[in-house]
């Protein structure tokens, strides 16, 4: 958002107007501060006229207008701001800071913004320069009760909701009766709510009982600052990846991850693998977070010549330009003319594959090479074994009531469609740049499910799930991943509807 110049603000004047307080200029620009049921919601009116932009999820936008503005054209202080606010709120039924706090004008406007944020800064929390998206419903409502029923549903108990209003504290922030009363110099540097315990319970919310999202919320044993705090599409993600790693798993990571001062990037890390090869990984896995994290680490695939490219389909094969190199000479004396050594690469690699010496020593021998079955991976799948006659693109698919529920659904903006006949299969494989057409055989069989994501009537995503209603692949336009939030919005309906597994 632009920050207007101190020269704009000069000669502001206060404009109140029953729970709507406004300090302009002569232009009609400035600040909007509006008391709706309670909470304050501040903006900025940037053109004379217009409805001011909502920035109550950053206070350090409104800070960023008000403050340092020191010149001769300044008639009012960010403490003067903050004073007149903190009245205006009050006196609205609003959340308002007491003593010394009640000039500081990050902590009213999100006090006022966010009662919850209030409750906690009022037994000892600093404030917080901007709010994230998926702190904005929990932080909200004016106590813990009808914020951990906003966070958890159902799961919202006694003792989940008491978790939750201590989470919020640091652990090491006492209540000091006096800090209100000292000159401003010397108050000690205040650690920031928490919210890092809110964002590790709110992933496992489809997963985990109460009980265990009691000790989640309770698994911070340090400060985490807001720098390191999980972005919306990072919980997203999480929160769609929760049911394939198990409750104990998943608790146990995240458990791990609170613990450690760089734990969450290492949490979304590992969290982004293991939804590329969990379905590599072969038996007993383990929980702790940096083993899960190298467990995924080893079964990546790293080698282009046995797995396709994330984003453009099939990578060139490596083994092309050896193979031109190391072709017979047209001599006729069918020995192989090889090319002098070229330095080696600083590059770290597994090793050749099978494949590859498969290639290479069949072109040396002059014969074609019988190649071994490629590596297996995740991106793109094959289709599921078993016998693939050709279908007849007018076959019609088998569809039991689940997946008739399904078909026309409407999330978000998003529908959900069911393929009717083979031929729906190879016209949304044209579409989406896919194999999806070899997959009529298996979708006739029951060997495998079919479920289409479209908007504005064009497929953007299709999932496969197979008989034991296991998600095999999520995939969009050229086998890429989807938005995390796609999957966040349509994994828990398909559980809904019985078609994944819960």
């Amino acid at each position: 958002m632009p920050v207007a110049p101190a020269s704009a603000f000069a000669r502001e004047r206060w404009a109140a107007d029953g729970a709507r307080l406004g300090l302009v200029d002569h232009q009609g620009r400035g600040l909007a501060f509006e008391v709706v049921d309670g909470r304050l919601r501040a903006g900025a009116v940037l053109l004379a006229g217009r409805a001011p932009t909502d920035l109550s999820v950053q206070p350090s936008a409104i800070c960023a207008l008000v403050a340092d503005r020191s010149g001769p054209d300044a008639s009012v202080s960010a403490s003067e701001v903050a004073a007149r606010v903190a009245d205006h709120v009050e006196a609205h039924g609003g959340w308002a800071p007491s003593g010394r706090r009640r000039q500081d004008l990050t902590t009213v406007l999100l006090g006022g913004a966010f009662p919850l944020a209030g409750t906690a800064m009022a037994r000892g929390a600093g404030p917080v320069d901007q709010v994230p998206r998926w702190a904005v419903p929990v932080l909200r409502e004016p106590s813990a009760a009808p914020a951990a029923r906003a966070a958890f549903g159902t799961r919202a108990t006694r003792p989940v909701v008491a978790a939750l209003a201590r989470s919020l504290v640091p652990a090491d922030t006492g209540t000091d009766t006096d800090a209100d009363e000292r000159p401003a110099s010397d108050q000690p540097s205040t650690p920031t709510i928490t919210l890092l315990p809110l964002a590790f319970a709110r992933m496992a919310a489809d997963v985990l009982e109460p009980d265990r999202l009691v000790v989640v919320l309770g698994a911070a044993t340090h400060h985490h600052p807001p720098a390191v705090w999980p972005r919306t599409d990072d919980v997203a993600l999480v929160r769609a990846v929760a049911p394939t790693l198990g409750p104990t798993r998943l608790e146990r990571m995240l458990r791990d991850a609170a613990a450690s001062a760089d734990g969450p990037p290492r949490l979304i890390e590992t969290v982004r693998m293991w939804r590329s090869v969990h379905h590599l990984l072969r038996g007993r896995i383990p929980t702790r977070l940096a083993e899960v994290a190298a467990c995924c680490r080893a079964a990546m695939p790293t080698d282009p010549v046995d797995r396709p490219s994330l984003v453009r389909g099939w990578t060139p094969p490596t083994h092309v330009a050896t193979a031109t190199a190391l072709a017979p000479a047209p001599t006729g004396t069918g020995q192989p003319t090889v090319p002098p050594a070229q330095p080696a690469r600083a590059r770290v690699t597994r090793g050749p594959t099978a494949r590859g010496h498969a290639i290479v020593t069949a072109v040396r021998r002059g014969v074609d090479p019988e190649l071994p079955p490629p590596a297996p991976h995740h991106h793109p799948r094959v289709p599921p074994p078993g016998a693939d006659p050709v279908v007849a693109p007018s076959v019609v698919i088998p569809r039991h009531q689940g997946l008739r529920a399904v078909d026309g659904l409407g999330i978000g903006g998003y529908t959900l469609r069911v393929p009717r006949t083979a031929r729906d299969l190879r016209a949304w494989g044209d579409r989406m740049g896919n194999c999806l057409a070899t997959y009529s055989a298996a979708v006739v069989d029951g060997r495998s499910t079919i479920v289409g994501v479209f908007r504005d009537q064009q497929i953007v995503a299709c999932i496969e799930i197979d008989r034991e209603r296991r998600i095999r692949q999520f995939l969009g336009r050229a086998n890429t991943r989807p938005d995390p939030a796609l999957e966040a919005r349509v994994l828990p309906v398909l559980r809904r509807h019985g078609l994944v597994a819960a």
